[in-house]
């Protein structure tokens, strides 16, 4: 009897069981449908940490593990370089969409740097990683350079006793190494024609003064030679002093980031991303 009570109960409301199924399939089509997929690309950066960071001139060698992680994960959160990246692409982007997609990563115990870049596109995530790369590598050339710009106005702003003494020596030595010079290249010619700068013939003894006089003009040319090479050699020390040898980039593009053919998820429009996407 209870048998039969239930399948009563179950046959009046089958209408109602199958329109709950057909609302949950059509929810769940409705679901997968408003996912959009998102690809992930990455580029690799080696890190020279040999020298201080022209674009981080407070942290040096020996943060590498932890200071200067953090300071370039911070850099490019920045507004500054999110909208350089933004400026140097040639796919429209917001600054926003541009901060949200871009993530920093060292990897344990080496000098590597990746940067990774989420998008919607695969190109523009490829470009954005790319793009993001050449921004840090030009910021490091252009400090460097306004480094070495700065070092040369000071040598030249140098009004030091050592280096003007040192200047003016070297000034008069290489006009005393000219004059010798332009006087031993005029006898070998006078001996080798034998003719003086007028076409006369050189006498015997002429000659004989010439020839003894060589030896003379190249003992005192080597003599003037080797006073010029210790000062220019003081000067270079004294340079070497002021203004130590600017550091080199930092970093270089070991691997490129490529165009990525499969999306590592989907995400609903509505719904936050997730900062990592695996490779």
């Amino acid at each position: 009897m209870l048998f039969f009570e239930y399948r009563r109960i179950f046959f009046k409301y089958f209408w109602l069981n199958v329109l709950l199924m057909i609302l949950a399939g059509a929810s769940g089509f409705h679901y997968a449908s408003q996912k959009i997929p998102v690809y992930s690309t990455s580029t690799l950066l080696f890190v020279n940490t040999r020298q201080a960071s022209p674009i981080l001139p407070g942290v040096s060698e020996g943060f590498f593990s932890g200071s200067l992680q953090d300071a370039y994960a911070q850099f490019m959160q920045t507004r500054a370089f999110i909208q350089h990246v933004v400026d140097n692409m040639a796919t429209p982007i917001s600054p926003g969409a541009a901060r949200g997609g871009l993530s920093a990563q060292f990897q344990e115990n080496s000098q590597f740097f990746r940067i990774s870049a989420t998008h919607t596109d695969p190109k523009v995530a490829q470009e954005l990683a790319n793009t993001a790369a050449q921004v840090i590598i030009a910021r490091d050339i252009q400090r460097q350079q306004s480094q070495e710009e700065q070092q040369e106005l000071r040598r030249k702003a140098d009004t030091s006793p050592e280096r003007a003494e040192l200047e003016a020596l070297i000034q008069s030595l290489e006009t005393e190494r000219t004059y010798y010079v332009d006087k031993i290249d005029g006898s070998q010619k006078k001996l080798a024609e034998g003719k003086n700068e007028d076409g006369s013939p050189l006498s015997e003894k002429e000659k004989e003064n010439l020839i003894t006089s060589l030896p003379e003009l190249r003992y005192a040319h080597i003599d003037v030679q080797t006073r010029l090479v210790n000062a220019q050699s003081q000067l270079a020390d004294l340079d070497a002093l002021q203004s130590p040898p600017p550091p080199l980039p930092i970093a270089v593009v070991v691997d490129e980031a490529l165009q990525p053919t499969t999306p590592c998820r989907g995400t609903s429009p509505r719904a936050p991303c997730w900062r990592w996407c695996s490779d």
